[in-house]
């Protein structure tokens, strides 16, 4: 983009630099920077400008040697005036070899120009699959597609009323260029500003910043169509839009909501989980009352042999309760009750075994001793050897 530039030197103490891009003129202009220095309490950061041109309009405003077909033009002015460099770059937008006057106790750079353009084409093709490229896109800067004159191309490709309906829509929403994150007026789209502290660029910018820029633009752009696309889908398109205010035009929204692939919600089918649920409920009632069913079964069909019943009662026997049950009573001790259910019971006040844990690699159940028949006979409680060893514990059962 060298060779386009002049200086106006009406105004001697602050010449003006002017950028010649346009068949009628200047595009940009800037000012040389005024008494630059180091200054960790200045918040600088680059300022990116944007003129933009469809080459295919009959608007068309620069120079011959900027057009392109099938595409947008457009110029991006960087000024980092206020911004100084630790380490030199030689990337030709960002371009800083120039020392910084002044006592520094390391190299200081600045900007090479007041300002330096990048031009960039962009182009937009919106195609039928079935359909070769030459003859099945449209063109999304073409200047006919904003015409309003009926040959926007949209019937052509898809005659169905329905699906011209609907593409005009999408096309509208999607027909935005990369350069429009420039504009946004809190949101950064430089990537070399995110290492600027103060007024100081710490990092050593490679010499394809710009590459790196335009890809980092590039990527955001393919993001917000995909976003775009998403909430067109699940019908948040609330209408308007320049293609589909044109005389003859329709635009269709997406009435019921889609299924789409996002991180911001998460889609399963209401049956499974239904299913899930009641497979997991019945199993747990079966869990849980098998056994009587089973009791049921034997008491009350034919089911009622000898060999099953046989099983059962093993069954029954096995449980926890029941194994203490039966290791009571082979010590003689208490009168049971409810033997076949879960929870065998004895008479209130019964003497129950205890266990002998002299030997603790070999715990045992044994009859109660003297001492303890003699409390659970009424005393209050045994000594033995000068010590109580025994003590009727209170109880409101």
């Amino acid at each position: 983009m060298e060779g386009y530039t002049s200086t106006d030197q009406s105004n001697s103490s602050s010449p003006t630099i002017l950028y010649n891009y346009s068949k009628d003129g200047y595009t940009f202009w800037s000012t040389p920077p005024q008494d630059l220095s180091m200054s960790p309490d200045v918040a600088a950061h680059y300022d990116v400008l944007v003129s933009e041109a469809y080459a295919d309009n009959d608007n068309y405003f620069f120079i011959s040697e900027l057009h392109r077909t099938q595409a947008a033009i457009s110029l991006l002015l960087l000024n980092a005036e206020e911004i100084v460099y630790t380490v030199p770059t030689e990337d030709p937008w960002f371009s800083a070899t120039t020392p910084l006057p002044g006592n520094y106790t390391s190299p200081v750079f600045m900007s090479d120009l007041n300002a330096s353009v990048l031009g960039c084409a962009t182009t937009m093709l919106f195609c039928r699959p079935d359909l070769p490229k030459s003859s099945g896109c449209l063109d999304g800067f073409s200047g006919t597609l904003f015409g309003g004159n009926g040959t926007d191309g949209f019937d052509a490709l898809w005659p169905e009323k329905d699906r011209e309906s609907t593409i005009r829509t999408i096309v509208d929403l999607l027909n935005q260029s990369p350069e429009s994150f420039y504009w946004l007026p809190s949101v950064s789209a430089i990537l070399a500003g995110d290492t600027v502290t103060g007024n100081e660029q710490l990092a050593a910018l490679p010499a394809d910043q710009w590459k790196t820029e335009r890809e980092h633009l590039f990527r955001a752009a393919l993001t917000q169509f995909q976003s775009k696309l998403v909430d067109f889908a699940r019908g948040f398109w609330d209408g308007g839009g320049v293609l589909c205010k044109q005389e003859g035009a329709s635009c269709r929204r997406a009435c019921h909501t889609q299924r789409a692939k996002s991180p911001k919600f998460y889609s399963f089918p209401a049956f499974t989980l239904m299913l899930v649920v009641l497979l997991g409920g019945l199993i747990m009632l079966v869990a849980m009352f098998l056994e009587d069913l089973i009791g049921l079964l034997i008491k009350h069909t034919r089911l009622s042999n000898t060999r099953l019943a046989f099983a059962h009662a093993t069954w029954k026997a096995s449980s926890t309760m029941q194994l203490h049950r039966l290791a009571h009573e082979n010590l003689g001790l208490g009168s049971w009750k409810r033997t076949d259910e879960d929870i065998p019971v004895t008479g209130r006040g019964e003497m129950l075994g205890v266990f002998d844990v002299d030997d603790r690699r070999h715990v045992g159940m044994r009859l109660p001793s003297e001492e303890v028949e003699l409390v659970a006979a009424g005393k209050e409680g045994v000594v033995v050897r000068g010590r109580k060893q025994y003590e009727r514990v209170p109880s409101n059962l």
